[in-house]
């Protein structure tokens, strides 16, 4: 910034403000451009996945019937979002196939039937193909556990690498791996097995 003016933002524009991160601002309202574009093609968060956040965050809480609620809501949410994207070649998910989903051996069949397991797997499909991250959060945070993510077999023996599942990412590239060496060298961050190290939201130190 110079004398109030932001040099290298858009293109071939020169104005003094930075355009709002919420969205393009025009005929008074926001059109949606950065975080919550209405004609994304790819999608940051869904309304299946925060209904399946929810159902966890009730169910750890103690209420059941919250969670229950909102798990079949987000089953049903993400049908409605897989039809979204379908194009003319493919079949829609119909609201007979939904309750019949619903109704099948897959789905928990009431409040005091629901487990964590249930909910995760539910939360595994929702963000198969696209939430790789928070799956990734998922995973580390019940310690890769075969009795909460019934949907995959874990790697196992020789499959592992250094006998214990990975909880951190070393990057390459110009990060505190190559600046700061020093200090990651203190607290064992440059030995191999430090990916295997759980991370801070899985241990009770914090």
């Amino acid at each position: 910034m110079r004398d109030s003016i932001y040099i290298g933002g858009e293109p071939n524009v020169t104005n003094s403000t930075v355009p709002n991160i919420l969205g393009e601002f025009v005929n008074n309202t926001y059109q949606g451009k950065f975080i919550f574009r209405n004609a994304v093609d790819f999608p940051l968060m869904t309304h299946a996945q925060l209904q399946l956040v929810k159902a966890e965050a009730l169910f750890v809480k103690g209420d059941k019937s919250g969670a229950y609620d909102a798990y079949q809501k987000g089953i049903v949410a993400h049908m409605n979002f897989v039809n979204k994207y379908i194009d003319n070649k493919e079949v829609a998910i119909s609201l007979n196939d939904m309750k019949a989903y619903l109704e099948g051996g897959e789905v928990a069949k009431s409040a005091a039937d629901l487990t964590l397991a249930d909910i995760m797997g539910q939360k595994y499909i929702v963000q198969w193909g696209w939430g790789g991250l928070e799956q990734w959060c998922d995973l580390r945070k019940y310690r890769y556990s075969p009795e909460i993510f019934r949907q995959y077999i874990p790697l196992s023996g020789s499959q592992l690498t250094y006998n214990d599942y990975c909880y951190r990412v070393r990057p390459r590239y110009n990060s505190e791996y190559v600046w700061n060496e020093k200090e990651l060298d203190r607290w064992g961050a440059l030995e191999p097995e430090y990916i295997t190290k759980p991370t801070w939201f899985v241990t009770t130190e914090n």
